[in-house]
């Protein structure tokens, strides 16, 4: 009885490690995805990740640029920027026109690429307001 009671003890505390690394690893992660989320929001660039159905994440820059938010339908994006994400793009630096949330219409150079994002396939589309240049 006496060395069942000492494995049962050994095997709560190695799990109870094992808790307290996962609880670790967890929070050094959402800290690290904060921060990260922290500099694409500060970027001077739109920058957004769309798939087939909708806009999966748009930074600030993008909301201003291509008057597209975070959840917004996919067609809000694609009709901004046409087939500038088609799939098999990457790297393919194009000028297309936007009309930001201003209403006014610019001329953007967009870089797209083919991204994982929550798990899927996704674009991810990075633009520049080239207008004044």
């Amino acid at each position: 009885m006496q060395a069942r009671t000492e494995a049962l003890t050994a095997a709560n505390a190695q799990l109870r490690d094992e808790v307290s690394a996962r609880t670790t690893a967890e929070e050094r992660l959402r800290r690290s995805e904060s921060a990260l989320r922290g500099m694409i929001e500060a970027l001077p660039v739109a920058a957004a990740i769309l798939d087939d159905h909708a806009v999966r994440y748009a930074n600030a820059g993008a909301a201003a640029l291509f008057d597209v938010r975070t959840g917004d339908g996919g067609e809000a994006i694609r009709a901004v920027v046409g087939g500038a994400l088609a799939p098999g793009d990457d790297a393919n630096l194009r000028e297309v026109d936007a009309r930001g949330d201003d209403g006014v219409q610019r001329t953007v150079k967009l870089l797209a690429r083919g991204v994982t994002f929550e798990g899927a396939r996704a674009r991810l589309g990075v633009g520049v307001d080239v207008t004044e240049q």
